[in-house]
């Protein structure tokens, strides 16, 4: 989407990334912020991390960045504790108590 398919029109979409986007996906992001293309953008990781120090995402008023941490959530963390529990049942030969659902 750019702005010339809905003229006139305000941005008012907001991009949450949580993958680091590098290459061209981050040159997109930049352009699709500073053109207006979409109202903001918050940002938990980034490629390379940290930041340059010249990188134009620490200039923008539209964008909101956090130092890496969206998985560190009480939630999250009891989450990944049951997986690394689950990896060394397996390793000891045991089922794991949380298995992933087969395919359908």
């Amino acid at each position: 989407m750019t702005p010339t398919d809905t003229p006139g029109t305000p941005p008012r979409g907001l991009l949450f990334v949580v993958s680091a986007p590098s290459g061209a996906g981050k040159t997109s992001l930049v352009r699709a912020l500073r053109e207006g293309w979409i109202a903001g953008a918050g940002l938990d990781v980034y490629d390379p991390e940290p930041l340059p120090k010249d990188s134009p995402l620490l200039s923008m008023d539209n964008v909101v960045l956090s130092p890496h941490m969206a998985a560190h959530t009480d939630e999250a963390l009891l989450r990944m504790a049951m997986v690394v529990k689950d990896v060394l049942a397996v390793i000891d030969g045991r089922p794991p108590d949380y298995p992933v659902p087969p395919p359908r």
